[in-house]
């Protein structure tokens, strides 16, 4: 059975990119096919992270206006075979008013990845509420600091 699991942080720079590609390998080296989707929209990293910002032509809000279709946007991290990126697009355009097809986009992933791991954007604002929208669980990754808990 394939689950969705948001990576989510009251506050940014806790580490959340490192904790999702780490796990996204981990799980890829188990024989998982895992799809890691970087929803933080203007500070795009999971691509940089896992060294493929070079092979970027398409993203995630490519997908969900239609620009492109799903598999023009997915990039194969050739190191480890199983996993998978779609990355975030670099401008800070809202993905809000497209919470209904990311629902549909990540059930359709489920349907081919074991794994569906989504890197939402830090705090607690709209980006947020549409990343764990369809999520079957969350990991909050935090700091011990008072500003990192606060909003969790």
């Amino acid at each position: 059975m394939s689950e969705a699991i948001v990576f989510t942080s009251g506050k940014g720079g806790v580490g959340k990119t490192t904790v999702i590609s780490n796990i996204g390998v981990e799980l890829s080296q188990l024989d998982k096919k895992v799809i890691m989707l970087d929803t933080d929209m203007g500070l795009r990293n999971l691509d940089l992270v896992m060294g493929i910002e070079d092979k970027v032509n398409y993203n995630i809000l490519d997908i969900l206006n239609r620009s492109c279709r799903i598999r023009q946007a997915i990039i194969r991290n050739k190191k480890y075979p199983n996993l998978y990126v779609i990355p975030a697009a670099p401008s800070m355009d809202t993905l809000c008013s497209y919470e209904a097809r990311f629902k549909i986009l990540i059930e359709e992933l489920k349907a081919s990845f074991d794994y569906c791991l989504i890197d939402s954007p830090a705090g607690i604002d709209s980006g947020f509420w549409f990343s764990v929208s369809p999520a079957d669980r969350a990991i909050v990754v935090t700091t011990p600091h008072v500003s990192a808990i606060h909003d969790e």
